[in-house]
């Protein structure tokens, strides 16, 4: 992080922090000045040692947390914490109370969903139905034509038979 942008967060943040407080408008504008002028001259006082140690100071503390941390306790706190959180959760009155909601719901959509389903194969099985009622329709029309050509041939065979 360069040396201004450093500085610039920390007026910005003391600047935030004032004109958030409840003050009067004079007492905020005079607080402002004053803590323009500190930071104008500590800026002006910092050498280049200064920012270097610093750096050094941040990245050795940095450095050291990570040195320091401890994955696998980490970890162990994380799922004891979910633990607890889990115990209270489920110990809960209102726990019960949701986790019926939720199932009922669950529930319900299920049987809707079910019931789409069958109403999807209804559709299915009516439009078979429809498909073959209309061929047993073609094949009774074709047997009942083909049963008038015979009854015209019985009938010209018959009519032969008498004369």
């Amino acid at each position: 992080m360069k040396l201004n942008q450093l500085i610039f967060g920390a007026v910005l943040g003391t600047v935030a922090g004032l004109l958030l407080a409840p003050k009067k408008g004079k007492e905020t504008v005079e607080d402002i000045k004053k803590y323009a002028k500190e930071y104008s001259d500590a800026a002006k006082n910092l050498t280049k040692e200064d920012v270097s140690k610093a750096v050094n100071d941040t990245v050795a503390n940095v450095k050291r947390s990570i040195d320091e941390f401890d994955y696998d306790e980490a970890k162990q706190k994380a799922e004891d914490k979910y633990q607890e959180v889990k115990e209270k959760v489920t110990s809960s009155s209102q726990y019960n109370v949701i986790k019926d909601t939720v199932t009922a719901k669950v529930q319900s959509v299920k049987e809707t969903v079910s019931d789409l389903d069958l109403d999807e194969e209804f559709q299915d099985a009516m439009e078979d139905v429809s498909e073959a009622a209309a061929d047993v329709q073609e094949e009774i029309s074709e047997n009942i034509e083909e049963m008038k050509d015979e009854s015209k041939e019985l009938r010209v065979d018959l009519k032969d038979l008498r004369d």
